[in-house]
């Protein structure tokens, strides 16, 4: 990202730290397990808010994400990958947003 596009609605003017890859593939790891999803990811998201991340930045991630996939997996990929990703993705950011929700609704009372 250059200085041009820093600006108000970047991760980067928000001082957000890089993702953690580790996260992901242990979520990844627990897709069956709401209990644990719900406690990692909610409390994420929370820290993500205090960020300044915004809903339409998750999308953004999402697609990019899905993006970097499509490219690497060039002809194996296929469009079940990305609709399974899709759902995964959803599903995280979901979880993640709700954990944002709470904080803003504690903050408001």
């Amino acid at each position: 990202m250059t200085s041009s596009e820093t600006g108000p609605g970047t991760l980067e003017a928000h001082d957000v730290p890089p993702p953690d890859p580790e996260l992901l593939e242990t979520s990844l790891g627990h897709l069956d397990d709401g209990d644990w999803l719900a406690g990692t990811l909610k409390p994420l998201g929370a820290r993500h808010a205090g960020w300044g991340v915004t809903p339409p930045m998750y999308d953004a991630v999402a697609e990019c994400l899905i993006a970097a996939m499509t490219e690497l997996g060039g002809d194996a990929w296929t469009e079940e990958m990305t609709d399974a990703w899709v759902q995964a993705l959803t599903a995280v950011a979901g979880l993640m947003l709700t954990g944002a929700a709470e904080v803003e609704v504690e903050a408001a009372s």
